[in-house]
């Protein structure tokens, strides 16, 4: 998981431990919590990979919301409830991200 981003062949993990990762299919495949515990032990090639996945913090002209460096959505000034804060003139899902005008936000499709 430290070295591969993405591993061609996944295979399941039988080590029994509690907290074993399960099925192993590379870093890029971690959540977000699981990815920022591993991060400091990551090769380099993966930790440029990881970066480069990272949502942009680049808003719409106008917009009063960012990107943090944790990937939440953040108003950037104090604002009252129910106030708008951006409007969406476009969007889409390209492959782990919901891009939101110039916004590209991880997501997971996983339902519970």
């Amino acid at each position: 998981l430290t070295t591969e981003w993405s591993i061609a062949k996944p295979f399941k993990c039988n080590c029994s431990v509690s907290t074993c990762y399960g099925t192993i299919r590379g870093f890029k495949y971690l959540d977000v919590e699981q990815q920022r515990h591993l991060a400091p032990s990551v090769s380099d090639a993966v930790t440029e990979k990881w970066h480069e996945s990272q949502p942009t913090t680049a808003a719409p002209q106008g917009a009063r919301i960012t990107i943090d460096a944790s990937g939440h959505v953040v108003a950037r000034e104090d604002v009252t409830k129910g106030e708008v804060l951006s409007v969406v003139t476009r969007s889409h899902v390209d492959g782990d991200f919901l891009v939101v005008d110039s916004i590209r936000l991880r997501h997971s499709s996983k339902s519970y």
